[in-house]
């Protein structure tokens, strides 16, 4: 998963060879018109959280152009291009608990400063 975050980190480059077309990775990130919070390609844009109350990243203190990927029971893929960081998280945390990785995200890239 670090591999795929460091990849869409890229633009869609891979050893030097252009994979997705260029600008593709920016197309997954546009707000999808049905949603405040997933992007076209099925990417969060605000972070993994309450769709009808987006801005969850922002208020955790994250860069705005944080994007996400959502897995199973808390497992995530954050990816900051600002910061040039890919952070996976493969934590079981039950969906029943309401865990949200944006606090834990942004703690991890205030101590990298």
């Amino acid at each position: 998963w670090a591999r795929f975050g460091q990849f869409l980190l890229q633009d869609g480059v891979w050893n030097g060879q252009q994979i997705l077309p260029g600008g593709f990775v920016a197309w997954m990130r546009e707000a999808a018109p049905a949603s405040k919070v997933y992007g076209r390609g099925q990417l969060w844009i605000e972070g993994p959280g309450d769709e009808q109350s987006p801005g969850a990243g922002i208020a955790a203190g994250l860069q705005r152009d944080t994007y996400w990927m959502e897995g199973h029971d808390g497992q995530t893929v954050a990816i900051i291009p600002s910061e040039q960081l890919v952070v996976v998280r493969l934590g079981l945390t039950p969906a029943t608990l309401g865990y949200r990785p944006q606090i834990m995200v942004a703690a991890l890239v205030k101590a990298l400063h």
